[in-house]
């Protein structure tokens, strides 16, 4: 028998979120993005794309394009957690998320929103990280 509750998370300090997409080479942020790789002599407006692009690839989004954060990346931080107080074993054979995790906070809903509001970017000559 399980029991199913929903909780909320309420984060104290930025969060950094970056999607490892890019590491598949058939990925359509990574096709995208070696077309500007790949150049050697880049223009401004060059670098600008690549910059939304590993934007827009760094971003966990869900089916209606808002934030989130996958179901199984809470679900291996409530283990990891739970690994702080030796239950680690229990946790992992007793916690599923079956969802993803829509990232409520001040601020544009939207990927698109998001990009063209520049108050939640940080980036660092590598890697760069979304703050939200």
């Amino acid at each position: 028998m399980h029991e199913a509750i929903k909780f909320r998370i309420k984060g104290v300090m930025p969060t950094i979120m970056h999607n490892g997409q890019t590491s598949d080479p058939l990925n359509y942020y990574a096709k995208e993005m070696k077309k500007f790789t790949s150049k050697r002599k880049k223009q401004d407006s060059d670098h600008l794309e690549l910059a939304k692009l590993e934007w827009y690839a760094a971003l966990y989004v869900d089916e209606q394009n808002r934030p989130c954060w996958p179901g199984e990346n809470l679900e291996a931080m409530l283990v990891a957690a739970a690994k702080k107080s030796r239950m680690g074993p229990s946790a992992k054979s007793g916690i599923f998320v079956d969802d993803n995790a829509v990232i409520l906070h001040d601020g544009p809903r939207t990927a698109d929103g998001l990009w063209k509001f520049k108050k939640l970017e940080k980036t660092q000559k590598i890697p760069r990280f979304l703050w939200l």
